[in-house]
């Protein structure tokens, strides 16, 4: 069950959204590569956020409230734990997305705690640069107009919104009218940076935004398994020292949509939950340029996130009985090392 506070709206721009298609499957194999842990040098204790860029992968780990980068293969190449003047380490991290330069972007506790922000660390594992998180902040993007970075807040009619920029008024983008849901109940935006911008699906809408390296939208894809948005519930409350406010619980009974996405190259993956009885191991492909579905893989495990390496290979997070970190290979017939179509 899903809560949120309705906050001030948004305007919109119109956009029309593409007719949606019928899954199919690639054929080839989904094969386990490697998983990492003791044998690559590195012990995780409680690894709870995977990103990759450039080949690498980036791994947060609660356990020591660190980052610590890995090779395509596993291997650690640094480890960067927050600190600055006066104390403050990483408190709780919710999201961690990498820019079109390679710079890794940390969003750490964005509510109600004084420490949330997010923190830039370039690719050689040194800080560039931070700054405070606004408290309705989930989801990050890469740093549309020059601000340090984006982000997706929950519970508004706003798409995106800019994080630092300099002093400069935060730019904002609101929903397009194709998007089909109530705007100010969507809960959990997840992005993945691509290289033509950045992307946007969400657990309670099938419904995926591509959006261009201005932050502006490309398009609206419906998603090839169709889920229409939850009933909701709205209840009046009243938050001390503020105005009245409206929350709005999503039906429990609801089907939830997506659970990771991410981007290399060309391809957007979105792992789905859906209504099937293989929900959760649906990993749809999209190829970003053109817009369109062009397949999808079958994985034997239900993925909690996902990030996409070269060559056709999957960076999987999985809570088993402990979490577990895999990387996949996603074999094409005919292709040497695998790869999406």
């Amino acid at each position: 069950m899903l809560a949120m506070v309705c906050l001030p709206h948004g305007r919109a721009v119109a956009l029309a959204a593409q007719r949606p298609t019928a899954r199919h499957f690639i054929a080839g194999r989904v094969v386990v590569e490697h998983v990492i842990g003791d044998s690559d040098g590195i012990r995780l204790q409680r690894p709870s956020a995977i990103t990759a860029a450039n080949g690498n992968i980036f791994v947060y780990d609660r356990g020591t409230k660190s980052v610590t980068a890995l090779s395509s293969v596993g291997k650690p190449l640094w480890t960067y734990a927050r600190s600055r003047a006066g104390g403050g380490a990483f408190t709780d991290v919710f999201d961690m997305k990498t820019s079109w330069n390679g710079d890794l972007l940390v969003l750490d506790e964005p509510a109600s705690d004084p420490n949330g922000r997010v923190t830039v660390v370039d690719p050689r594992g040194q800080l560039r640069t931070e700054a405070p998180a606004p408290e309705e902040m989930r989801s990050l993007l890469p740093p549309f107009g020059g601000a340090t970075s984006a982000g997706v807040p929950v519970g508004t009619e706003t798409m995106w919104v800019s994080i630092g920029g300099g002093g400069k008024a935060p730019a904002r983008q609101p929903f397009p009218p194709s998007i089909s849901f109530p705007k100010n109940v969507v809960g959990d935006p997840l992005t993945a940076t691509t290289d033509s911008g950045a992307a946007i699906a969400y657990r309670w809408s099938s419904q995926i935004v591509l959006l261009r390296r201005d932050g502006s939208v490309q398009q609206v894809l419906p998603g090839v398994e169709a889920i229409p948005f939850p009933g909701v519930k709205m209840y009046p409350i009243t938050i001390p020292g503020a105005t009245a406010a409206t929350i709005t619980r999503v039906d429990p009974k609801a089907v939830p949509c997506a659970v990771s996405v991410t981007a290399f190259g060309n391809q957007l993956y979105v792992v789905f939950a859906g209504a099937s009885k293989d929900r959760g191991r649906i990993i749809d492909l999209y190829d970003i340029a053109k817009g369109q579905y062009t397949g999808s893989y079958m994985l034997p495990v239900k993925p909690r996130m996902i990030a996409a390496l070269p060559g056709g290979r999957l960076v999987t997070l999985e809570d088993d009985l402990e979490p577990v970190i895999k990387i996949w290979s996603l074999s094409v017939p005919g292709s040497p090392r695998g790869g999406a179509p």
